[in-house]
């Protein structure tokens, strides 16, 4: 349960430069629009979502708060 829910999030974030809680709430989102390949896709979905914002707007805040 600590691995799942503790330590995967936070290295996932660490790595994709996403902050923790926002990979968790990714595959409560993805998962519930579009089922189990929501969760296999929703953490390279979400940080392209950031890749795509910090390329319109450096400082936009929606981008400030997916990055970690």
């Amino acid at each position: 349960m600590f691995f799942g829910n503790i330590l995967e999030p936070k290295l996932q974030g660490d790595s994709l430069n996403l902050t923790p809680i926002m990979v968790l709430i990714s595959l409560i989102f993805w998962g519930w629009v579009w089922g189990f390949v929501g969760l296999l896709i929703c953490v390279p979905l979400t940080s392209a979502i950031n890749i795509i914002l910090k390329q319109l707007d450096s400082e936009n805040p929606i981008s400030a708060i997916i990055s970690s």
